[in-house]
């Protein structure tokens, strides 16, 4: 049976496709050759064609970009897309909330221990001042070295935290310095404000949104909800309402310092400015501990700004003539 259904299998094939003994022997396909088949339109004798076939490449497949990720692309050139600027800003707030909130509570940490050693924060003795201007010293130098490895994954965090533990020791010895406590008012308003500006940051970044009302929104409302969340505190703690009032008003100082320095870069959210926007802002709370540390710091952060910024600095147009040199040249010009 399987010899018969080859047979006739063989037979088919034969009818399907004449041999070459059929064909004439002069004819391209009596000698075994075959022929392209004429092309209608002459564009696709310019097309490469596939080796070892007489058939053209086919021309390449083209999609329009879907709607699904047209979210992903910048509405203009030299923009970053929503979404990078949304996460951008709720990351640095965010980041600059769990600094600070863990600098308070390292000062908290550090204030209870200076407690139980009698005389040692009430005193107000040299020795206490004199290792609360070290640590500032000390501070000042390692925002310095995290401005230089800013760009430098782990290091850049390393010494973010390095910072962090420093920072706490370093305003858990204000005490020492000011008898108040007006510097845990000031971190309270602070880490608040940073955490509720993330919040903000995310839900007022839209596509039709101005970036620099944003950044502003963010803040504003959220340093009136950590001054809120403050005065709460302080009327449940009794503390001094002098006191509240100043600290109120120093984060105020302090918000308008950081928005100075980093609004900039707030607005444009590039990603490698991320650690930029976060040494600007721990520079910004040694204003109020110490204004030498702070202004030999802001100098340092600032040096490598080039006040004449060349890429917005356009090109003379060809048919204005070059002015007249005004001076000694000119006048011996007009004389000759």
């Amino acid at each position: 049976m399987a010899a018969v259904q080859t047979g006739e299998a063989s037979q088919e094939l034969d009818l399907e496709a004449p041999s070459a003994a059929a064909l004439p022997s002069d004819s391209p396909e009596g000698r075994g050759e075959l022929e392209a088949p004429e092309e209608p339109n002459e564009r696709l004798e310019e097309r490469p064609r596939a080796l070892g076939s007489w058939l053209p490449w086919a021309p390449p497949v083209r999609t329009a970009p879907s709607s699904w990720s047209a979210w992903r692309w910048p509405e203009a050139s030299g923009k970053m897309p929503i979404y990078v600027q949304r996460r951008f800003r709720m990351k640095t707030f965010g980041l600059l909330g769990l600094q600070q909130g863990l600098v308070f509570a390292i000062m908290v940490l550090f204030d209870l221990l200076a407690h139980r050693r009698k005389g040692f924060v009430t005193a107000q003795s040299v020795e206490c001042q004199v290792l609360f201007y070290c640590l500032g010293l000390v501070n000042m130098m390692a925002l310095t070295s995290l401005y230089s490895v800013r760009n430098w994954y782990p290091q850049n965090y390393c010494c973010l935290a390095a910072i962090t533990m420093i920072a706490g020791v370093f305003w858990g010895l204000a005490r020492s310095v000011a008898a108040s406590t007006l510097h845990f008012q000031l971190m309270t308003v602070m880490t608040v404000t940073m955490f509720a500006a993330a919040a903000f940051s995310w839900v007022l970044t839209r596509e039709k949104s101005l970036p620099c009302v944003v950044v502003m929104l963010s803040v504003g409302l959220g340093w009136l909800v950590g001054s809120v969340v403050l005065v709460g505190t302080a009327r449940y703690m009794q503390a001094d309402t002098r006191e509240t009032c100043l600290a109120i008003g120093f984060s105020l100082l302090l918000v308008f310092l950081m928005l100075i320095d980093v609004l900039k870069l707030l607005i444009t959210c590039r990603p490698d400015d991320f650690m930029k926007v976060i040494v600007f802002m721990n520079s910004a709370l040694l204003v109020v501990v110490s204004i030498p540390f702070f202004m030999l710091l802001f100098c340092f952060l600032h040096g490598d700004t080039d006040i004449r910024n060349l890429e917005f600095l356009e090109e003379a147009p060809h048919h204005v003539p070059m002015p007249v040199a005004f001076g000694r040249g000119h006048l011996g010009h007009e004389q000759a």
